[in-house]
């Protein structure tokens, strides 16, 4: 509303020199407003300069807008732009330009249309599009006189191009006589109407051929051409042949498709489908019997294999779950589970490994075995058993085979087949695969992001119309398809939220998030290491602690105090990271991931932390070398695998805690209580972070675990299997429903680059123990050696002679210089490939790029053409000159102006006599129509309407050319009475005209019954009555609601009127409230009417709207919402000055505004005595809000103070501050100051 006040107010100075300054003073001061606008409808005007458009940058355009459009050279600047417009405009923007004319207009790819006549029309009517008229590029240019004409031909660059032009006319001369031939034969056998469709004939193909090589594309193409060194029309025609070769190669057509490919499955039309079938048909008719045989085994094993490939499919655990949570929540927690199953998989292979590589060979040699088997001292200990072992790992728990201490020699001791060599090889060919199965993931997984990421910039219609699945016959699945559209709407929908409000961000703005995410991220920082340090703190008690004897219980805790503290750690701190991310202000998909990172590494580097504590112990265990350790520090790797157990377990019955105990009850005292604390709580809501960070940190334990509990992945598998069901059941029971979807293809890469990151800190961590530490000797198979990959060397040096020499320099450093280089050489390989196919891409874009201008250049042409036609045939008619003057073959000398359409002269033969069809009777201010028709005319003649020899209105020349039929559509009023007759003529010509047959018209002033017969166009009157009085009524117009509120006593009442502009009395109004309120109709004589509604204050009443009716039909009125809030809060006083041309202070605005009240009075002090409305160097204006002083003189140096009270109750007013007006003597602006 500022912008339009201000903007309008500088409307008034046009004439000013400075006008369009005042403007573009005001569109960087309210630059990316938006603007409604009447019309179009629905269409908001962006308020910006040119900066703001697709032209930024480009000031030359701005230039040719302002010179070569209008008859003369108009300063212009822009307003503003309406995006999304339906036009030919680039990237669909029409741009908004103020004339200092006074005039506004509208900018569309290479016309200027004038859409208003002033601002002022243009925010109160709208903007007419197409313009009330365009201006086409260069069309302001006029005619070159002879001298002007002769000079420009003596110029060097006219001569080139003249020479260049009768080169391409001597290399098609041949087939423009061939054209101009048929175009002779065409003029002597063929009537005027043939004449009309030769455009679109043969002829018209050399058109066809010089608008081709008008085409943005081939113009792109000749300046490649000249690039290239090709200067002659034979170096264009060759590269316009490389280009066709090119795109016929790239076609599909000219591809031969391998014969058993499913044609379903061919890129390919209908069409070009159908043609391939009978192709295979033919060539199948041909074949002999061996081939047809083959040809069918062949088609039956694919079939084969594709049904086993849907069997399999079929088979996938959870797939109809996964399915119906796709469809309820969104891909986004789709993408979750679907990782946890890929984790279940995962944790199978790595239990079918450790069984088949350790546990099978153990128990079958165990059993075919009589040597006993060799065992440490650690296998001699006696501990207590009890039930609390489950919990901690120890005693019978610890000496089974789900730990390190359990697996020795035994009798399987060879020098290459033996159980430390089995063992070892289980570890790393598990993480091998572990490995190659994680980087495979999160490669396809980026490729599917770097296609998909940006789809959401797309249009919606690839979702709309190409999203549903037509073979869904199930209504269930119907109805999650439908919820799975919805949600993918709903993300693109949250991704362009973001990223408007990114894009209209200022420079300050930008500063200020950039110091806010610096500051959280440093108090992300101190959570952190404050986490770090609570969990170096819980493992040196726990430690110091075991030492000591105490409870079973307080034991128990002591023991799982790390655990507990680091799940306490990395429950807390993610929901913390989840608060402060929302004030940094990123995208969805961004906020997903920077809370990922920040809690992946908080959950990885919190188990680092702990995994060198405890290594750290396990050093100084080993340095003080006791004569006598317990038996818990014999076997020190049974305690890091203790450890893992611990964690494992206790992260599990963390998560069964917090879905039973604490999610679970929350949802049922949010459903069963209405406290205004419990709602504010409400549900617990499925936060993908944190969930993945779950499993993840799961992951992880389970290969750090690996080498010292080597069936860990067992006890995870049995955990992912668990947990699966446990979320499933916390989503759909007791999560609410997520208030914003997450995009799938954005989470699930970062998903498996998170677990290759707790895989990389795994085998870091396993190469630091293999490298760093020596085995126990009191367990394990390694027992016997000093570092656990001795085994490895042990074996290749029991190898031949001739093998030994190549392991050896296959794990030597010398062999890896040619590793390193022939990685070096594929990665050069690939990354060529890749550039390349990124210039295929960029070509491949460019020439769609260059397919959409060739179509819209071609939309264009063809529209100017038909103007062309259409001015050159009126011509030729209003001349009536011979079509072979007109287009002398002597005068072409540009083939790009020459143009095949012929127009029938006039023959010497007369005229054949036209018919007149129309009524006899009419009623008055009627609109009848007459049609005049001369279907045996062949010559362009003009029809023009008579009555009683008096011309009424010729027609237009072109209809008669197109139908022979002209139709007179006229208003009947009193002096219509009389004979019509129709004349058809030849202009400048000595042919007779011709009359039609006469209708007399009787205008009927006394109402009857008219039967029409629409063949003949005869009346006839049926009915028998006499004059009758009839009344015609005003239709009523619909009624404006307006509000008075008035005090009586203790108590408010608002008196509602309805008033309406027209209509014929006596009027009805009737009153309407959405809260089902009745009220009595009012029938009255005048236009408006009034209703009596008690209110109350600060409370809403409701929505009215009136209606009214006169008897005809009843229309409704806009609603109104009635709330009566009283005035307060703090008053304020707004100074703005009024300029002149001279940029000197003519005037003082003064603007009243109050925090709140519904129905505000406004008055104002002069230095404590109140202002009059009225005076002579004052106004108040808009209902008192605003102050006018004028003009100003060094007297007016005093307080105005606005006062502000409710209009129905002016005992209370709030007075805004005293602001004083000091000029010190003259108008200059630099002089006048206000405080």
């Amino acid at each position: 509303h500022l912008f339009l006040s201000e903007i309008l107010f500088f409307c008034c100075w046009i004439d000013d020199p400075g006008y369009l300054d005042h403007i573009s003073s005001q569109v960087v001061k309210y630059r990316h407003t938006k603007v409604p606008l009447p019309k179009p409808q629905k269409y908001d005007l962006r308020i910006g300069g040119l900066s703001d458009t697709v032209y930024s940058g480009n000031e030359e355009e701005l230039e040719a807008w302002k010179d070569f459009y209008l008859p003369e050279r108009t300063e212009m600047e822009v307003i503003g732009t309406i995006d999304h417009f339906p036009s030919l405009a680039v990237g669909l923007q029409l741009i908004i330009l103020a004339g200092e004319d006074g005039k506004v207009y509208a900018y569309e790819n290479e016309v200027l249309h004038l859409v208003a006549e002033s601002l002022n029309d243009l925010f109160d009517s709208g903007a007419v599009f197409p313009g009330i008229r365009s201006y086409n590029l260069g069309e302001c240019f006029e005619e070159p006189t002879e001298d002007e004409l002769q000079e420009m031909m003596e110029d060097e660059k006219i001569k080139q191009i003249e020479e260049k032009t009768k080169e391409e006319l001597k290399s098609t001369e041949a087939e423009f006589l061939e054209i101009l031939d048929q175009i002779e034969r065409q003029k002597k056998g063929q009537d005027c109407e043939s004449a009309v469709t030769s455009l679109y004939d043969e002829p018209s193909s050399y058109h066809q051929t010089a608008v081709f090589t008008q085409l943005p594309s081939s113009q792109s193409l000749r300046r490649r051409r000249g690039e290239s060194g090709h200067t002659g029309p034979a170096g264009w025609e060759e590269r316009r042949e490389e280009e066709e070769g090119d795109r016929a190669t790239a076609g599909f057509k000219s591809r031969e498709w391998d014969p058993n490919t499913p044609l379903r499955l061919l890129p390919l039309s209908m069409e070009q489908k159908r043609n391939t079938r009978k192709q295979r048909q033919e060539k199948q008719r041909n074949i002999g019997c061996w081939e047809s045989w083959r040809q069918s085994q062949r088609t039956s094993r694919r079939r084969l294999r594709e049904s086993l490939a849907n069997k399999l499919r079929d088979l996938q655990p959870w797939k109809a779950v996964l399915h119906q949570i796709e469809g309820k929540f969104g891909s986004g927690v789709m993408s979750y589970f679907t990782f946890l199953r890929c984790l279940v998989y995962l944790n199978l292979l790595n239990v079918l490994v450790i069984t088949g590589m350790v546990i099978v060979p153990i128990t079958v040699y165990e059993r075919n075995s009589t040597v006993r088997q060799r065992e440490g001292t650690w296998a001699t200990c006696k501990l207590n058993d009890s039930f609390l072992d489950l919990f901690s790992g120890m005693g019978f728990l610890g000496r089974s085979s789900l730990f390190y201490g359990f697996y020795t020699r035994r009798s399987l001791d060879s020098a290459c087949l033996n159980i430390p060599l089995l063992f070892l090889l289980s570890v790393g060919v598990v993480l091998l695969v572990n490995l190659v199965w994680v980087v495979v993931r999160t490669v396809n997984g980026y490729k599917l992001k770097w296609m998909l990421g940006n789809r959401y910039k797309m249009t919606k219609s690839y979702r709309i119309f190409c999203g549903w699945d037509f073979c869904i016959q199930v209504p269930d699945s119907a109805a999650l398809r439908h919820s799975n559209i919805r949600n993918d709407l709903k993300v693109d929908l949250e991704e362009e939220r973001f990223l408007q409000r990114e894009s209209q961000r200022t420079v300050q703005q930008w500063v200020l998030l950039y110091f806010m995410r610096a500051v959280l991220n440093l108090a992300v920082f101190v959570l952190l290491s404050g986490a770090f340090y609570l969990i170096y703190f819980a493992t040196q008690r726990s430690q110091r602690y075991q030492q000591a004897k105490s409870g079973w219980i307080l034991n128990l805790f002591m023991e799982y105090l790390p655990s507990i503290t680091i799940t306490l750690v990395n429950f807390l701190l993610p929901l913390i990271f989840c608060k402060i991310v929302k004030f940094e202000d990123y995208s969805v998909a961004n906020k997903v991931n920077i809370t990922l990172v920040r809690s992946i590494f908080l959950k990885l580097a919190s188990l680092g932390m702990f995994l060198f504590f405890v290594y750290q112990s396990v050093r100084t265990t080993q340095q003080q070398n006791s004569k006598s350790p317990t038996c818990e520090k014999q076997c020190w790797e049974n305690t890091i695998g203790q450890e893992m157990y611990k964690l494992l377990v206790f992260d599990f019955l963390a998560s069964l805690g917090n879905t039973i105990l604490v999610a679970y009850p929350r949802k049922q005292l949010v459903e069963r209580c209405s406290w205004r604390l419990v709602q504010m709580i409400g549900k617990d809501q499925f936060l993908i972070p944190l969930n993945v960070l779950d499993i993840v940190y799961s992951q992880t334990v389970s290969w750090v675990g690996l080498f010292f509990c080597p069936l860990l992945p067992l006890l995870n598998l049995v955990k992912m299997l668990a947990l699966f069901y446990i979320r499933k059941f916390h989503l759909f029971k007791n999560c609410a429903p997520v208030r914003r979807m997450f995009r799938a293809s954005s989470s699930s890469v970062l998903f498996y680059f998170m677990l290759l990151l707790g895989l990389l800190m795994s085998l870091a961590a396993l190469g630091i123990h293999f490298v760093e530490f020596k085995p126990s000797r009191a367990c394990g198979p390694f027992q016997e050696q000093e570092r656990v990959l001795d085994v490895a060397t042990v074996c290749i040096k029991s190898l031949p002679n001739a093998t030994r020499p190549v392991l050896l320099y296959l794990v030597s450093e010398a062999f890896a210089i040619p590793l390193i280089l022939t990685e070096i050489i594929l990665l050069t390989f690939y990354m060529s490939i890749y550039r390349a196919n990124c210039k295929t891409i960029e070509r491949l874009k460019d020439r769609l790029v260059m397919e959409g201008y060739d179509k819209r250049f071609l939309v264009k042409k063809l529209s100017a053409a038909l103007q062309k036609y259409e001015r050159r045939l009126r011509t030729d008619i209003s001349k009536g000159s011979d079509s072979e003057d007109i287009h002398s073959w002597q005068g072409v000398t540009d083939l790009q102006d020459f143009d095949p359409v012929l127009s029938r002269g006039v023959s010497a033969s007369a005229l054949p006599k036209p018919t007149l069809r129309g009524p006899d009777a009419a009623l008055l201010d009627d609109v009848i129509e007459f049609r005049c028709e001369s279907p045996e005319t062949q010559e362009a003649v003009t029809y023009v309407l008579l009555r009683d020899n008096e011309k009424l209105s010729p027609v237009a020349p072109q209809a008669s050319l197109r139908n022979r039929t002209a139709w007179f559509n006229y208003v009947v009023k009193n002096d219509s009475d009389g004979y019509y007759i129709c004349k058809t003529f030849v202009d400048n010509s000595t042919i007779s005209p011709q009359f039609s047959n006469k209708i007399q018209l009787r205008v009927i002033r006394i109402y009857s019954c008219i039967a029409k017969n629409q063949v003949s166009n005869s009346s006839k009157f049926t009915s028998a009555s006499t004059n009758l009085k009839v009344i015609v009524k005003v239709l009523v117009s619909k009624p404006e609601i307006s509000y008075t509120i008035i005090k009586e006593d203790s108590t408010y009442q608002a008196n509602i009127m309805c008033k309406s502009i027209r209509g014929t009395p006596p009027v009805t109004f009737i009153l309407c409230s959405d809260a089902n309120s009745s009220f009595p109709n009012v029938t009255t004589d005048t236009l408006n009417a009034t209703f009596s509604v008690p209110v109350a204050l600060n409370q809403h009443v409701g929505d009215f709207f009136c209606g009214a009716t006169n008897g005809a039909k009843p229309v409704l009125g806009k609603s109104a919402s009635l709330e009566v809030v009283p005035v307060g809060g703090q008053v304020s006083l707004q100074v703005t000055q009024l300029l002149d041309e001279n940029f000197s202070v003519v005037g003082v605005q003064l603007l009243c505004s109050v925090e709140r009240g519904s129905f505000p009075r406004f008055s104002w002090f002069f230095n404590g005595s109140q202002v009059p409305e009225k005076g002579d160097f004052h106004a108040v204006m808009e209902q008192g809000r605003s102050l006018i002083l004028f003009p100003l003189v060094s007297t007016d140096n005093n307080s105005y103070q606005c006062a502000a009270s409710d209009s129905f109750d002016d005992t209370q007013q709030i007075r805004s501050v005293p602001r004083s007006i000091e000029l010190r003597g003259t108008k200059d602006l630099s002089k006048f100051t206000h405080s």
